[in-house]
């Protein structure tokens, strides 16, 4: 914006992941606006994953887990990101769902 007469400087993340294909996952402990804020510049399918909430008393492990943000949420994000590509079958997605106790229809923990 501030110099017209420049060719429009690129960030730099995107710079790096031009051309990279996979999985694009973050996750944060913090609200999902952080990291969320890089969306525009990231290839397509970033899934961002965070509490979104406050007010709750518990075990950071609970937590994590309650906000949807542990290991095998993100795990999960990533399986379902492929899925979305093509890259892997529903079946695996519901293998993966019933291995980690994923359920589908618990609560959204924004809604709760």
């Amino acid at each position: 914006m501030l110099h017209p007469g420049e060719k429009e400087k690129v960030p730099y993340v995107q710079q790096t992941l031009k051309g990279e294909e996979g999985v694009f996952i973050a996750a944060s402990d913090w609200v999902k606006l952080t990291p969320g804020s890089l969306q525009k510049w990231m290839p397509e399918g970033f899934m961002v994953l965070g509490t979104d909430g406050f007010g709750l008393s518990e075990s950071r492990e609970s937590l994590r887990d309650y906000f949807e943000i542990s290991a095998k949420y993100i795990a999960f994000a990533a399986v379902r990101s492929l899925q979305q590509q093509g890259k892997v079958t529903e079946k695996a997605v519901n293998d993966f769902m019933k291995k980690y106790k994923i359920v589908s229809d618990k609560p959204d923990p924004m809604d709760v």
